[in-house]
């Protein structure tokens, strides 16, 4: 199930992040701030509540709590400033939270969009009875997204991307027929179903780890 954000602050910040001039602190800034929006958009969602009743000053008065947990999973690198962002949503709202690590790259081949992904480290805390939700900003080719999906099984996923190409949506529904994906953005225009020849997102924002982080 795909679902596009319709949040214009989620869209107004994605306006800034695309633009080629913006340096790495702006960046990391945009990114915090669309992890944290699009983390409320995900928890309104699909978070599980419960009745709570509270003393006010002159009364008592029915309200609600969060009663669900969340496993965070971080895809390295790009995505630390994105999920730091939604960590801090969630730690304000005092929901139990865990974080787990992928480090994960893909293996470039001109031409061919059908990468191999190198998985080098993986360090996932118990996800069971927890929301699972896989921070990554670039859904491309969806490849990598497939491989960290297989090593969670028996548990429904929630995808937060920032900006997605019909190809990999497309790719990972036909893998996973219960996995959620939430993007702020779809992209098009690349030849390939909204990629280019590289596996790059067209219009997008260029390689995003590079544009937050640095290049190495």
């Amino acid at each position: 199930m795909l679902i596009v954000f319709e949040n214009p602050l989620l869209k107004t910040i994605i306006t800034e992040i695309r633009d080629k001039n913006a340096d790495k602190r702006k960046m990391r800034e945009n990114l915090r701030l669309c992890g944290f929006l699009s983390t409320y958009e995900i928890l309104s969602r699909e978070m599980e509540f419960e009745v709570k009743k509270v003393q006010t000053p002159l009364s008592y008065a029915k309200g609600i709590t969060p009663v669900s947990k969340i496993l965070q999973v971080v895809v390295l690198r790009a995505a630390i400033p994105f999920a730091e962002g939604g960590t801090n949503l969630i730690d304000k709202l005092g929901i139990d939270c865990s974080i787990g690590f992928v480090d994960a790259k893909r293996i470039q081949k001109e031409g061919n969009l059908n990468f191999d992904v190198e998985i080098t480290s993986v360090k996932i805390p118990d996800w069971k009875n927890r929301i699972v939700i896989i921070y990554d900003p670039m859904l491309a080719t969806g490849s990598t997204l497939i491989d960290v999906i297989k090593r969670i099984k028996g548990k429904k996923i929630i995808i937060n991307s920032i900006i997605s190409a019909p190809y990999g949506v497309e790719k990972i529904e036909k893998e996973f027929k219960d996995v959620s994906i939430y993007t702020v953005e779809l992209d098009k225009e690349g030849k390939y179903n909204g990629l280019n020849s590289k596996g790059y997102i067209v219009p997008g924002l260029g390689d995003c780890g590079d544009r937050a982080l640095g290049e190495f």
